[in-house]
């Protein structure tokens, strides 16, 4: 099963299965742009395997002429997304800005807001407030 790891549209994708991992972008991309540089927490411990250079599909969904196509092999026994995701790359990943995303965790109680407008983890739901007799609140 292939899944989207990181997309900048037109310019930059990471997808990955539980062995192989492939960076594809445009040849404007080069390896010490910042956008190359968020690739990294998904290739590290990885084996560059292969570098093709293409035409890019006719499509339309690319930023230049050619991509380039980059391979890498995970070893054996790693987890395909044992690094944690930066929010802003979930929300690239998913379609969404950040503030969007951001917005929907606090929606489902996976993010509280406090006060002074931080965020902090929220809580479980099933963690209930409980009175001093033992009741719930």
């Amino acid at each position: 099963m292939t899944a989207f790891l990181y997309v900048d549209q037109g310019w930059i994708s990471v997808t990955g299965t539980g062995t192989t991992v492939t960076v594809t972008r445009s040849w404007l991309v080069n390896r010490h742009h910042d956008m190359y540089s968020r690739t990294e927490q998904f290739t590290r411990g990885c084996t560059l395997a292969s570098i093709d250079e293409v035409d890019a599909p006719s499509d339309g969904n690319w930023v230049g002429a050619r991509i380039i196509i980059e391979t890498f092999d995970r070893p054996v026994r790693s987890l395909p997304y044992s690094e944690s995701v930066p929010i802003d790359v979930t929300a690239s990943i998913i379609g969404v800005s950040t503030e969007d995303l951001i917005e929907r965790m606090v929606d489902d109680g996976l993010l509280t807001r406090l006060d002074d407008g931080s965020l902090v983890p929220g809580l479980h739901s099933s963690i209930v407030r409980v009175g001093d007799n033992g009741t719930d609140e």
